[in-house]
Protein backbone atom coordinates (compact mmCIF):
# COMPACT_ATOMS: atom_id res chain seq x y z
CA UNK A 1 0.00 0.00 0.00
CA UNK A 2 3.20 2.11 0.82
CA UNK A 3 4.67 1.52 -2.50
CA UNK A 4 1.29 2.48 -4.31
CA UNK A 5 1.03 5.59 -2.23
CA UNK A 6 5.02 6.97 -2.88
CA UNK A 7 4.45 6.11 -6.70
CA UNK A 8 1.49 8.75 -6.63
CA UNK A 9 2.91 11.35 -5.18
CA UNK A 10 6.07 10.93 -7.65
CA UNK A 11 3.62 10.97 -10.55
CA UNK A 12 1.92 14.00 -9.31
CA UNK A 13 5.20 15.49 -9.16
CA UNK A 14 6.61 14.79 -12.22
CA UNK A 15 3.39 15.99 -14.05
CA UNK A 16 2.98 19.22 -11.83
CA UNK A 17 6.60 20.00 -13.02
CA UNK A 18 6.10 19.71 -16.69
CA UNK A 19 5.31 23.67 -17.91
CA UNK A 20 1.77 24.01 -19.49
CA UNK A 21 1.07 26.16 -22.12
CA UNK A 22 -0.55 29.62 -21.21
CA UNK A 23 -2.34 29.86 -25.03
CA UNK A 24 -2.06 27.42 -27.42
CA UNK A 25 -3.17 27.60 -31.19
CA UNK A 26 -3.48 25.26 -34.23
CA UNK A 27 -3.87 26.69 -37.55
CA UNK A 28 -4.46 24.77 -40.49
CA UNK A 29 -4.15 25.39 -43.86
CA UNK A 30 -6.76 24.58 -46.71
CA UNK A 31 -5.72 21.87 -49.27
CA UNK A 32 -1.96 22.05 -46.86
CA UNK A 33 -1.26 25.86 -48.65
CA UNK A 34 -0.37 29.00 -46.32
CA UNK A 35 -1.29 31.34 -49.12
CA UNK A 36 1.37 34.05 -48.90
CA UNK A 37 -1.12 36.77 -47.67
CA UNK A 38 -2.59 34.69 -44.99
CA UNK A 39 -1.26 36.48 -42.10
CA UNK A 40 -1.54 34.79 -38.72
CA UNK A 41 -2.91 37.18 -36.09
CA UNK A 42 -3.49 36.15 -32.37
CA UNK A 43 -4.94 38.28 -28.95
CA UNK A 44 -3.34 36.72 -26.24
CA UNK A 45 -3.94 37.57 -22.79
CA UNK A 46 -1.27 38.56 -20.29
CA UNK A 47 -0.27 39.90 -17.00
CA UNK A 48 2.29 42.56 -15.83
CA UNK A 49 5.13 41.54 -14.43
CA UNK A 50 5.35 37.72 -16.13
CA UNK A 51 7.19 36.66 -18.91
CA UNK A 52 6.66 34.31 -21.72
CA UNK A 53 8.15 32.63 -23.96
CA UNK A 54 6.91 32.23 -28.10
CA UNK A 55 7.25 28.45 -30.08
CA UNK A 56 5.84 27.22 -32.79
CA UNK A 57 5.22 23.90 -34.71
CA UNK A 58 5.22 23.89 -38.52
CA UNK A 59 3.97 20.68 -39.99
CA UNK A 60 4.69 20.32 -43.55
CA UNK A 61 4.03 17.12 -45.67
CA UNK A 62 6.03 15.53 -48.49
CA UNK A 63 5.41 17.80 -51.19
CA UNK A 64 7.16 20.83 -49.57
CA UNK A 65 10.12 21.35 -51.19
CA UNK A 66 11.71 24.43 -50.67
CA UNK A 67 14.80 24.44 -47.97
CA UNK A 68 13.72 27.67 -45.94
CA UNK A 69 10.93 29.68 -44.93
CA UNK A 70 10.97 32.74 -43.97
CA UNK A 71 8.23 34.22 -40.65
CA UNK A 72 7.97 37.69 -39.22
CA UNK A 73 7.32 37.59 -35.69
CA UNK A 74 5.53 40.79 -35.11
CA UNK A 75 4.73 41.14 -31.10
CA UNK A 76 2.99 44.10 -30.22
CA UNK A 77 2.73 44.45 -26.18
CA UNK A 78 0.20 46.00 -23.80
CA UNK A 79 2.37 49.22 -23.23
CA UNK A 80 2.90 49.96 -26.53
CA UNK A 81 6.05 48.39 -27.25
CA UNK A 82 7.11 46.25 -30.37
CA UNK A 83 9.45 43.11 -30.30
CA UNK A 84 10.50 42.84 -34.34
CA UNK A 85 12.09 39.57 -35.87
CA UNK A 86 12.08 38.01 -39.08
CA UNK A 87 13.53 34.47 -38.98
CA UNK A 88 14.69 31.59 -41.40
CA UNK A 89 13.23 28.46 -40.14
CA UNK A 90 15.33 25.56 -41.96
CA UNK A 91 12.65 22.89 -43.43
CA UNK A 92 14.88 20.81 -45.97
CA UNK A 93 18.82 19.93 -45.74
CA UNK A 94 21.48 21.05 -48.47
CA UNK A 95 20.15 17.91 -50.37
CA UNK A 96 16.51 18.18 -49.63
CA UNK A 97 15.95 16.05 -46.84
CA UNK A 98 13.17 16.87 -44.54
CA UNK A 99 14.81 17.98 -40.83
CA UNK A 100 11.74 17.75 -38.83
CA UNK A 101 10.75 14.76 -36.67
CA UNK A 102 8.68 12.36 -38.62
CA UNK A 103 5.28 12.25 -37.38
CA UNK A 104 2.82 9.84 -39.90
CA UNK A 105 3.27 11.42 -43.67
CA UNK A 106 4.18 14.62 -42.09
CA UNK A 107 7.10 16.50 -40.50
CA UNK A 108 7.23 18.65 -37.54
CA UNK A 109 9.87 21.53 -36.84
CA UNK A 110 9.97 22.64 -33.55
CA UNK A 111 10.72 26.71 -33.32
CA UNK A 112 11.33 29.48 -30.89
CA UNK A 113 11.19 33.08 -31.61
CA UNK A 114 11.04 35.36 -28.15
CA UNK A 115 11.52 33.76 -24.71
CA UNK A 116 11.53 35.81 -21.65
CA UNK A 117 9.44 38.86 -22.52
CA UNK A 118 8.91 40.64 -19.56
CA UNK A 119 5.11 42.29 -19.56
CA UNK A 120 4.63 45.47 -18.00
CA UNK A 121 1.26 46.01 -18.00
CA UNK A 122 -1.95 43.73 -17.69
CA UNK A 123 -3.55 43.77 -21.00
CA UNK A 124 -4.08 41.67 -24.67
CA UNK A 125 -1.01 41.07 -26.43
CA UNK A 126 -1.36 41.39 -30.61
CA UNK A 127 0.69 39.00 -32.21
CA UNK A 128 1.24 38.35 -35.95
CA UNK A 129 3.31 35.65 -37.55
CA UNK A 130 4.00 36.79 -41.18
CA UNK A 131 5.04 34.05 -44.40
CA UNK A 132 7.51 36.17 -45.96
CA UNK A 133 7.26 34.03 -49.35
CA UNK A 134 7.95 34.91 -52.83
CA UNK A 135 5.35 32.59 -53.78
CA UNK A 136 1.54 32.89 -53.65
CA UNK A 137 0.84 29.51 -52.99
CA UNK A 138 3.14 27.65 -50.70
CA UNK A 139 2.08 23.88 -50.96
CA UNK A 140 2.62 21.44 -48.62
CA UNK A 141 2.47 23.66 -45.36
CA UNK A 142 -0.61 21.44 -43.58
CA UNK A 143 -0.39 23.45 -40.35
CA UNK A 144 1.32 25.77 -37.97
CA UNK A 145 0.68 25.55 -34.26
CA UNK A 146 1.83 28.72 -31.86
CA UNK A 147 2.52 27.85 -28.24
CA UNK A 148 3.08 30.35 -25.69
CA UNK A 149 4.41 29.25 -21.92
CA UNK A 150 4.70 31.24 -18.78
CA UNK A 151 7.94 31.41 -17.38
Amino acid sequence: MNKYFLFLLIFIGLISCNPSAHFQKDTQFEQANWVKFNTLKYDIPVEAGKSYSFDGILTTDSAYSKRKMHIGFYLYLPSGEERLEDKTIRILSNEYIPLGEKKGDSYEIKTSFKQNILIKETGNLKLQIVHHSQYLDNFGIKKFQLIVNED
